[in-house]
């Protein structure tokens, strides 16, 4: 019995850092050859995700260990309620490496609103932060087509290297496109979220379960409209991301034939 618990904690520790090393962007795609600089920012941008993923996932480790710990002991040494408190560990060690303080848990209404206006503001730098290195990988791949279109043109690069030149600026063009994508589906889950927190705050507020002075409220409603401005600002920041995303998703394209065409001149 012991034995079987000793590896029921390890494969859970095992599973939890694994999936702190999966990046919600997916794999790499690109194999960088010419274009290193062009590729930086989505490498930074992997890398500063990797080093926020080990301290989750360490969350998530150590929940599970103390989750079936806990079953262990509670249950007199049932295998059973071991599994069943490391299940329910890792969950809530999830939930804890991600959110560590639970603005719903603030007594204080005014407070609790200006926590949510933070985590708003914090999440939308976040956000427009990973935008920008996509967006800044985009640039430079586009430029980088452009002076590939001229040493075709010019006959200074080969129809072979330019093919293996141009799959590179394929591949960290779609690799660029599918973060944005990944960066608007996470921003409408945000904006979705806080909405209907916020929503909640809203009617609570009306009925004043817990009594407050009419100052208080009104504090606390001044805070909640700064809150649903910033969800405003977030819905506004992703319609951007997703237009971003649709013109490079027609850049693509365009590129193809582009090429294409710049091959047919030169052979001309």
């Amino acid at each position: 019995m012991k034995k079987s618990l000793v590896l029921l904690l390890l494969s859970l520790l095992l599973v939890s850092l694994s999936t702190g090393c999966a990046s919600k962007y997916g794999p790499q795609q690109t194999q960088v050859n010419y274009y290193p600089a062009c590729y930086d920012p989505i490498q930074k941008l992997r890398n500063s995700e990797h080093d926020v993923a080990k301290g989750t996932a360490a969350g998530g480790a150590a929940g599970a260990l103390i989750g079936a710990g806990l079953g262990f002991l509670a249950s007199g040494g049932d295998a059973k309620a071991a599994i069943g408190g490391a299940v329910v560990g890792l969950g809530v060690g999830g939930v804890v490496g991600n959110q560590i303080a639970s603005r719903r848990k603030i007594e204080d209404e005014n407070a609790r609103m200006a926590g949510y206006l933070s985590d708003l503001k914090g999440n939308i730098s976040n956000l427009d932060i990973q935008t920008a290195s996509a967006k800044a990988a985009l640039q430079c791949y586009d430029r980088q087509f452009s002076i590939l279109l001229a040493g075709i043109k010019s006959k200074k690069v080969s129809r072979a290297e330019a093919q293996r030149m141009f799959a590179e600026i394929q591949s960290g063009t779609q690799e660029a496109t599918n973060i944005l994508g990944v960066i608007e589906k996470d921003a409408r889950e945000m904006e979705k979220q806080y909405r209907a927190a916020l929503a909640t705050e809203e009617q609570e507020l009306k009925q004043n379960p817990k009594k407050r002075t009419s100052k208080q409220i009104k504090q606390a409603r001044t805070q909640l409209r700064q809150a649903q401005k910033s969800c405003d600002t977030l819905q506004a920041s992703t319609q951007k991301v997703s237009s971003q995303k649709s013109a490079a998703e027609r850049q693509l394209q365009a590129q193809q034939q582009e090429l294409m065409s710049t091959f047919a001149e030169a052979d001309a």
